[in-house]
């Protein structure tokens, strides 16, 4: 795990994770080896000192927003399961519309009654194609090929 992995996962203020990604950017794609949560996880599952730490997470790196951990869960996954941290809701917005912003809206697939579509990465870790569907107002699923 890098610095960023554990300034998310206590707390840290928005200015520490703006130096942190200055310094590194690239940890912000790394997966912890313990259970493969990329920073932003951490700090969806354990809260923030400030929903702008998200937009910080999230800048440039849209498409992390339906990353998976080893469990299976994404960021908006954890944050709804946690429990009710300070801005959590704010947090859970925010997520959905980073994930709302990565995903085009096509036709019904297979004449159900669920909306989806589908987004090109930019061949970020192999992930060729993320597909979204969304089932009521309080589930999305990020349906993500498995990292490489």
């Amino acid at each position: 795990m890098f610095a960023l992995h554990y300034a998310c996962a206590n707390q840290a203020g928005a200015a520490v994770i703006e130096l942190l990604l200055e310094h590194y950017q690239e940890a912000n794609r790394v997966p912890a080896q313990m259970n493969g949560s990329l920073p932003i996880h951490f700090a969806a599952h354990c809260g923030m000192s400030s929903p702008d730490v998200m937009d910080i997470l999230l800048i440039g790196d849209n498409d992390i927003v339906c990353e998976k951990d080893n469990d299976e869960c994404t960021p908006l996954d954890l944050a709804m399961l946690s429990d009710d941290y300070n801005g959590r809701d704010e947090v859970i917005e925010k997520l959905r519309s980073a994930i709302k912003k990565e995903v085009h809206y096509a036709h019904k697939m297979n004449n159900r009654d669920d909306s989806f579509g589908t987004q090109n990465s930019k061949g970020m870790r192999g992930l060729k194609e993320t597909t979204v569907m969304k089932k009521s107002e309080d589930i999305i699923i990020c349906d993500t090929p498995s990292r490489q």
